[in-house]
């Protein structure tokens, strides 16, 4: 008995038959490439190479490293091309196709047989190369366990190439009639998707998390849009063909249109999903008074905050990472380059009232010029800038004035630093000294040399931008260590970084006078607290001004951590038990405490459970820190939260908690 096909299987396997000898060839190719590779390696090894003599590519790394990425990034996209590139195109250029769609078969099935007959030969093609691969590494001795990790990689992104290979070819060939144009707008196709890619990438790079920028990812979904725009090209007008151009031009336009507006409302999503919630917090900057606070995320952005509610007031989005309160909390600047859709703008330094709301003057910086290192002085803001043109300078921004006075600073940023207010009024700036000239005549004598590790902290007055000539004091050591630990808060004492050797000392900035340190704070602190060691206990100091110091509390066998409130009322100490001991006596291992200084009461404050996961005081950042004279901010791995000293068990939660 004769069966008979149905139209489609006899469509199917004339198109089947009609690739028979594109798809041997490919093969055939697939199976010669090793055997060049060898035979390059051979004549290497000889000398006969015009390369040069090479001996490192043995047979084992060639099939392991050359044979598997020939195949996927060069031969396997090649082949998809040329197969469905003739699967549309040949009976066209052959004069055909107008008989073909003569028969009583519709122009929509004759498109998906000859889609599904390319495709099919494309993966016999793969499978065919990969089965002569996997014969040549057999014969050759295998492939060890760990190196079949390449391999597979390179096959995985090779078939993840053909996805988009095969769509683009599609689309060139239900466009032209001659093959090798189609060929070659296949590849401009191909090349689309990545352009823009690239393209919205760059002008967008804070679009979406920072991790997985959506400029990178949207542009890829006009690979579908093209089988899309093939498929009503080819199929739909007159049964001709005439008018396919058309169709398929304006067709393509609509796709990357629909494509860039899907970046644009994805964009604006993520931005207003980032502003509900960070990913992650890096930091803290608080209000004097504790009742607002700005968040750093880890990857950029700032979140300001309300403290006594847990409520996000306003969100600033990437690229903005500098903050500073001033002095009564009234008022916050920032630092930022943001522009629309997570671009990147003109750097300047905005400010806003405690509730995030836009007010007095910005201050602009040149295009080529970055905001770095924001600060809140007495009057105004400093700041340091960056540009390849204007170089580095220290900027002091007065707000109310909106007069800016700029000191161009030589050097990297590295080479000074912004430290603090002096008792006076004026800034103190710490600057890299020069070394005196080098006593060899091989050096030019006027040569002076830049010695990080020494440098003067100088007078800046923020309202002339002069910096005077002469330094109050050298120290040692990098010059942020000036700001975070070396002088006080008052502006009038000065820590120099002196070797541990040497006797430890304090100058007093007004009179040039040197004295002892002060443990626990600085001399004009009114009540200090340092840590005591009393046998194989840990005593904690109280030193009031006026008195003697007095021995609070000791724990024994424990690690202390000491953080007193911003007002030095209360003082909050973190307790880490000897690990063996307190498993024995069956109690927490960590313990907060906090002290009054007023009433002399102590009060154990409730940990939250992943604190006890903490070994040592120096593990992560405090589980419970200050962030105003009766806040505390609870954080944890997910968690953030905020809670009052009167109340310390009923956290108000910005994000997590329970």
């Amino acid at each position: 008995m004769i069966s008979l096909r149905s139209p489609m299987q006899a469509l199917f396997w004339k198109e089947w038959r009609t690739l028979r000898h594109l798809r041997w060839a490919c093969i055939g190719l697939g199976a010669l490439l090793p055997l060049f590779f060898f035979a390059g390696a051979a004549m290497g090894r000889s000398g006969l190479s015009p390369f040069g003599r090479a001996s490192v590519w043995s047979t084992a790394r060639i099939l392991r490293d050359v044979v598997p990425g020939s195949l996927a990034f060069a031969l396997w996209p090649f082949a998809t091309l040329i197969l469905i590139t003739q699967a549309f195109v040949g009976d066209r250029a052959a004069g055909t196709e107008a008989f073909l769609l003569e028969r009583p078969i519709t122009r929509r099935r004759v498109w998906a047989v000859r889609l599904a007959a390319s495709t099919f030969s494309a993966a016999t093609v793969v499978a065919g190369t990969v089965f002569v691969w996997m014969a040549l590494a057999l014969a050759s001795g295998g492939v060890a366990p760990q190196g079949w990790k390449g391999p597979i990689s390179m096959f995985a992104l090779g078939g993840m190439i053909l996805l988009v290979t095969a769509p683009c070819a599609a689309l060139a060939s239900s466009l032209l009639a001659s093959p090798l144009l189609a060929l070659l707008t296949s590849a401009l196709l191909a090349g689309l998707p990545a352009v823009l890619s690239v393209g919205l990438a760059g002008l967008f790079p804070y679009a979406g998390r920072p991790e997985k920028p959506i400029g990178g990812l949207v542009p890829w979904l006009l690979i579908p849009l093209y089988l899309a725009v093939a498929y009503i090209a080819s199929t739909s007008g007159e049964p001709a063909g005439r008018g396919r151009p058309a169709r398929g031009i304006g067709g393509l336009t609509l796709a990357v249109l629909a494509t860039l507006f899907v970046f644009v409302t994805s964009a604006q999503a993520l931005l207003r999903r980032e502003a509900v919630r960070p990913h992650s917090i890096a930091s803290l900057s608080a209000a004097p008074e504790g009742d607002r606070a700005i968040l750093k995320g880890q990857w950029g952005g700032l979140w300001l905050v309300d403290t006594k509610t847990g409520a996000i007031l306003e969100h600033f989005p990437r690229p903005c990472n500098e903050a500073a309160w001033n002095a009564d909390g009234s008022m916050f600047a920032i630092g930022t380059c943001a522009g629309p859709l997570g671009s990147t703008g003109r750097c300047r330094v905005s400010l806003f009232d405690r509730d995030g709301k836009p007010s007095t003057a910005s201050w602009l910086a040149s295009p080529d010029e970055d905001v770095l290192r924001l600060f809140w002085g007495r009057g105004s803001v400093f700041f340091m800038t960056s540009g390849a043109k204007s170089g580095s300078a220290l900027v002091a921004f007065d707000p109310w004035q909106s007069a800016a006075a700029r000191q161009a600073m030589n050097g990297p940023l590295g080479s000074w630093d912004y430290v603090g207010t002096l008792w006076d009024g004026t800034t103190a700036i710490a600057k890299v000294l020069p070394e005196e000239p080098l006593d060899n005549p091989r050096i030019d004598p006027g040569e002076t040399r830049i010695k990080e590790s020494r440098f003067g902290l100088f007078r800046f007055d923020p309202r002339s931008g002069v910096l005077d000539p002469e330094p109050l004091i050298a120290d040692h050591g990098a010059t942020w260590r000036a700001r975070f630990f070396a002088l006080s808060p008052s502006g009038r004492w000065y820590q120099p970084g002196m070797p541990k050797p040497m006797p430890q000392e304090m100058v007093d900035l007004e009179t040039g006078e040197r004295v002892p340190p002060t443990p626990g704070g600085w001399p004009d602190d009114p009540i200090r607290w340092y840590l005591q060691p009393d046998g194989d206990a840990t005593s904690v100091i109280e030193a009031r001004q006026g008195s003697e110091p007095r021995s609070l509390r000791s724990w024994p066998r424990a690690a202390l951590y000491l953080m007193p409130s911003p007002d030095r009322r209360h003082l909050l100490i973190r307790l880490w038990h000897d690990k063996k001991a307190a498993r024995a006596a069956g109690e927490r291992r960590v313990e907060d405490w906090l002290y009054d200084s007023i009433s002399g009461s102590w009060t154990q404050l409730p940990l939250p459970p992943a604190a006890q996961e903490m070994e040592t005081p120096f593990s992560g950042v405090p589980w419970r820190s200050w962030v105003g004279p009766g806040t505390f901010a609870l954080r944890g791995p997910d968690a953030l939260g905020f809670e009052d000293v009167e109340g310390p068990s009923n956290p108000r939660y910005v994000f997590g908690g329970p």
